[in-house]
């Protein structure tokens, strides 16, 4: 079996989340057999993937195993349905807040019953003691049985997390402590399996190590397991009970400063594998180049494999090409989070220079803010917007969903990154034939551009370059017609065949040194 081992799927996607899924949804295309394994708890990881194509037999969460509700049928709660120990209750549905107030006749509240909107089945239940002080929040998963209670302490805090079967066993249990005036952290976790051992573990690091075991153990052939959230497992590849054919996966630079890649200090992310890397079989980068960096600082690597983290679809060959005079003039999109590494200070500079020659030039910045230092840096964008005066010029968009509306209307996508990964976001602009101007980095620009073809490689840093070649593509729209016909025509190393080709040797590699 091919394991895909990570901690979690946000919501407001990573990069890293967007390949996995990209990924996933190439295996699902191919028919071939996989399990998408996940760490953390979410009430909603079913419906998420669902979404996106990928069926449940497919799925293997941690806690749903432990839970023992790898394969049930869905049960839904509704208000009916629940047991308050209490009788002559009121129910008052405030349908403008999507749930139901549970109160004792004297009106002292017992509960808040969160629904679902469209048929109010149960989603969470807030309990609340004779005093009004809520002890407890018991929640609901998407297949309607109760899964996990929150307990609280009578000052507000978080004490403990309960997860329970089908039936209603706890089986999980994890205590927390107050670590300051709004932050707890995990004690400790108790796990009690179906055949009543009870273990102990001090970390949720430690605990997913024990089941990552467990399910290499489950099956009896030779697995393959592909490490996709490092900081998660990387321990635990490194200890595994039962050999199995481990890869590490290099999502994003590995090092801080890509212009040194053997001397540079490495990504804390990726530290403890690297330094260890001897312990897996393969590792696996998105780039060509980023491979060579590191077989050429790391002589302990077994092997090692290139596959890009995106492709191309037939269906997306396919569709009609947008033509520039039916996009908007002077439209500019950037595709990345808001954070220090994505430098859009100076793509804010560059934006200005140009609406100084173009006034109709626009930028939208799509992406969500970084929460680091209480997202310090989208508050630094939003200040740097109001300094350069461009407040009716950029607008921050957050997190979409789809993007091919905003990319079917945009000419130019920017990108001032101090350094990529493989940058599914310029992929996707140009398959659909976004012309992008970047600072010349590693990986993901170098690697996708071709200078002055489909696209424009700026020095790095340097703001008045790239605003003047933003400002003559504007102004040479034959020019720039050209080089989105170039984007549109995509180097066939990433149509879906080609890419396909590539898993598809790896796992014969993962098969071959099996029978070695």
């Amino acid at each position: 079996m091919i394991f895909f081992i990570n901690d979690s799927l946000l919501n407001k996607k990573t990069g890293i989340d967007q390949a996995v899924i990209k990924r996933m949804q190439l295996f699902e295309r191919q028919n071939i057999a996989y399990t998408y394994v996940t760490r953390d708890w979410s009430q909603n990881l079913h419906q998420q993937l669902n979404a996106l194509g990928v069926s449940d037999r497919h799925l293997l969460n941690m806690f749903d195993y432990y839970q023992q509700m790898i394969d049930v049928q869905p049960n839904k709660t509704f208000l009916a349905d629940l047991d308050f120990g209490l009788k002559n209750l009121r129910f008052i549905d405030e349908q403008n807040e999507d749930r139901f107030i549970v109160q004792r006749n004297d009106e002292r509240l017992v509960a808040r019953v969160n629904y679902q909107k469209d048929d109010q089945h149960v989603t969470s239940v807030e309990r609340f003691d004779s005093l009004g002080n809520l002890y407890a929040i018991d929640f609901y998963n998407q297949r309607g049985f109760k899964s996990m209670t929150q307990w609280y302490t009578i000052d507000h805090q978080l004490r403990s997390e309960v997860w329970y079967t089908p039936e209603g066993l706890d089986v999980l249990h994890a205590t927390y402590r107050q670590t300051s005036q709004t932050t707890v952290e995990a004690l400790g976790w108790l796990l009690t399996t179906p055949n009543g051992q009870v273990y102990q573990f001090a970390t949720i690091t430690a605990l997913f190590e024990h089941f990552i075991n467990a399910i290499n153990e489950l099956y009896p052939e030779f697995n393959t397991l592909i490490l996709d959230s490092v900081t998660s497992a990387d321990e635990a590849f490194t200890r595994l009970r039962k050999p199995a054919y481990t890869v590490l996966g290099i999502h994003s630079v590995h090092v801080t400063d890509t212009r040194q890649p053997a001397t540079a200090l490495l990504n804390e992310n990726y530290e403890y594998a690297l330094l260890n890397v001897a312990h897996f079989s393969n590792v696996l980068t998105t780039t060509t180049k980023q491979t060579a960096d590191i077989l050429a600082r790391f002589p302990d690597v077994q092997a090692a494999t290139t596959i890009p983290a995106g492709y191309v679809t037939p269906e997306r060959q396919q569709k009609p090409q947008v033509k520039m005079n039916k996009r908007e003039f002077g439209k500019i999109v950037a595709i990345t989070n808001i954070s220090p590494k994505s430098n859009l200070s100076d793509l804010l500079q560059v934006i200005k220079k140009v609406h100084n020659q173009i006034q109709s030039v626009t930028l939208d910045i799509y992406g969500y803010a970084d929460y680091v230092n209480n997202y310090a840096e989208e508050i630094k964008i939003r200040q740097k917007i109001i300094d350069l005066e461009l407040e009716d010029v950029v607008q921050l968009k957050g997190y979409v969903e789809n993007l091919q509306p905003a990319l079917e209307n945009a000419q130019i996508l920017g990108i001032t990154a101090h350094c990529e990964g493989f940058d599914l976001g310029l992929l996707e602009g140009l398959t659909n034939g976004v012309v992008p101007v970047a600072y010349a980095v590693d990986y993901g620009p170098n690697d996708l551009i071709t200078d002055d073809q489909n696209g424009c490689l700026i020095a790095h840093g340097d703001v008045n370059a790239m605003a003047e070649k933003i400002v003559y593509l504007l102004k040479h729209q034959r020019i720039l017609q050209q080089f989105s016909n170039n984007a549109y025509a995509t180097p066939s190393e990433y149509d879906e065949a080609n890419v396909w080709h590539e898993w598809a040797t790896l796992m014969a590699n993962a098969k071959e040194a099996h029978q070695l």
